[in-house]
């Protein structure tokens, strides 16, 4: 009786759709690059700079926060954890080399697949997306070591602060 029951909470429960970073991390690009960072250390990174990306409310592209604003409306600026999520974000997308950028916010931000070449068949194809695996895992590493960076400067500071 508890076995039905299990299943039918399952059947109930909606299915989570998995990100394209998520999916990529399963399929192991995100473990192409060799280096000092593991798979769930980029998987980690990439969802981090997405829930900056998502708390700014980057996704609306059509409000542009840095032009003076005509209307008196109640919303007329930014929330103050929208504006401090916009400068995390922004300060960690500085912080990928540009090589890296366009895959980096395709994949974290945009959530979309990666183009495949036109016109490529059998090795070519394979070798372009073992390529845009490591620009995606070297992106991610310099986005790792944003954020270690910013962690033990806010650890400085606390430590000098108590």
């Amino acid at each position: 009786m508890t076995e039905k029951k299990a299943s039918k909470n399952n059947q109930t429960e909606p299915k989570k759709r998995l990100s394209v970073l998520e999916q990529y991390y399963r399929l192991g690009w995100l473990s192409k690059a060799q280096h000092k960072w593991s798979a769930e250390d980029r998987l980690k990174a990439g969802q981090r700079l997405y829930g900056d990306f998502y708390r700014s409310h980057r996704l609306s592209g059509c409000i542009n926060y840095e032009k003076p604003r005509v209307d008196s409306s109640i919303k007329a600026g930014m929330s103050e954890a929208a504006a401090e999520a916009h400068i995390r974000f922004s300060a960690a997308f500085k912080a990928i080399p540009l090589e890296f950028r366009g895959v980096v916010y395709t994949v974290c931000c945009d959530d979309k697949v990666l183009p495949e070449p036109q016109g490529m068949g059998g090795r070519r194809k394979i070798a372009h997306k073992t390529e845009q695996a490591v620009l995606l895992c070297l992106g991610l590493d310099k986005l790792i070591w944003h954020y270690i960076g910013g962690e033990k400067q806010n650890r400085a500071v606390k430590l000098l602060e108590n």
